[in-house]
């Protein structure tokens, strides 16, 4: 009975773009979002999986295709959550004339890493460089990736 009435508040901190599809799932179970935990809701899951590691899977896919079916996807999530969950941005402000959401200010954070092998071979590949040693002081170099993640 009190977990009936109970009301919880969970912060998310990431865009529905910037989360993997699963995610989104998991959040809905996590916030009882009934339509999450019905077979019809795990089909719609593992198809809009498939369908972004199939067009993820082909070269000739170009990045506005993979954006638009990855925006369709959370439209379609974030509908089935209307009214469940709240979406707030930096810039808006509650009634009382302050914003809703406080963010730290913005901090660079500059770190020396030793990569991989593997990482090294990645790089390699994103920076489009035959640099032998990436970490040493001549290796400097920016490894730039239009993804979310560097691919691996």
């Amino acid at each position: 009975m009190i977990l009936k009435c109970a009301s919880m508040h969970l912060i998310m901190t990431s865009t529905s773009l910037q989360t993997f599809t699963r995610d989104l799932a998991a959040m809905g179970h996590l916030i009882n979002v009934a339509w999450f935990s019905t077979d019809v809701a795990y089909k719609q899951e593992q198809d809009d999986l498939n369908t972004i590691r199939r067009l993820s899977g082909k070269k000739f896919v170009k990045q506005d295709v993979l954006q638009a079916v990855r925006v369709q996807i959370s439209t379609h999530i974030k509908n089935r959550s209307q009214g469940k969950i709240i979406c707030c941005s930096p810039r808006m402000i509650g009634k009382d004339g302050k914003p809703l959401v406080s963010l730290p200010a913005k901090r660079h954070i500059i770190l020396e890493i030793e990569p991989t092998m593997q990482e090294r071979e990645i790089f390699k590949i994103n920076a489009n460089t035959e640099k032998d040693d990436l970490s040493g002081s001549d290796g400097k170099l920016l490894v730039m990736n239009k993804g979310f993640y560097i691919p691996h």
